[in-house]
């Protein structure tokens, strides 16, 4: 099976979930949808090897995680082992008590307060400083695949605190934001933290903006850090 093979077996075995839940969301917009799955098969396409050949094994084996040898342990990096290096080093006890799967809670770059306990997200792309770097998540991953332990981050991704880019592009009226901020009016239901300095229906107004934009130029929303 060749890699692009591979990712088109993927996302055929749940297009039809993707897409149902999608247009829940954004009802009629095939442009958009198919935008964001040119995405997905992109950032596909960075993975490494090593990711590769086990996306293929998982892909082979889709009740991989469903049985009872899965054992869990869920953890706060400080709490257990200080840094990511530490709970690397950790790696045998964890062996030893016969886990076989981590769940790493809020590890993600947030505000020292209002961070709602780690889950509003300042940078997706980095690690809280006192906890490590990306390039230790990365080799503590590894060092887990290795083990045959498996991996899972506990993050919202699209719940950012007020200091993420995108809140403040908002704050400065650009229109390529995407703001903390969910909305379901179609079942009744709201929930947004918008800022106190930003109109609420300009807010959606901006948002809505910004959709139709991206799936215009079908593109995505670039890191102003990223070279």
């Amino acid at each position: 099976m060749t890699e692009q093979n591979g990712w088109e077996k993927r996302l055929e075995g749940f297009w039809d979930e993707l897409k149902w839940l999608y247009f829940e969301l954004y009802p009629g917009r095939e442009d958009q949808f198919e935008a964001r799955c040119g995405i997905i098969r992109q950032r596909s396409e960075e993975r490494s090897a090593d990711l590769k050949a086990l996306d293929a094994k998982r892909l082979a084996d889709p009740d991989w995680y469903k049985r009872n040898d899965m054992v869990g342990m869920m953890m706060y990096t400080d709490a257990f082992a200080g840094t990511l290096k530490g709970v690397k080093k950790k790696l045998g006890y964890i062996e030893e008590c016969g886990v076989n799967y981590i769940h790493l809670m809020p590890l993600l770059d947030s505000p020292r307060v209002r961070n709602d306990g780690g889950y509003a997200v300042s940078d997706f792309r980095k690690v809280k400083p006192e906890l490590g770097t990306m390039e230790d998540l990365s080799e503590l991953a590894a060092e887990c695949h290795r083990r045959g332990i498996s991996v899972c981050l506990d993050f919202v991704m699209n719940h950012t605190s007020d200091e993420h880019e995108w809140a403040l592009w908002a704050r400065n009226g650009k229109k390529r934001i995407v703001w903390r901020c969910i909305s379901r009016l179609e079942f009744g239901t709201k929930y947004c933290h918008n800022s106190p300095t930003l109109d609420e229906e300009k807010l959606h107004q901006a948002i809505q903006e910004a959709i139709n934009e991206f799936a215009q130029a079908g593109t995505e929303v670039k890191s102003a850090n990223k070279k």
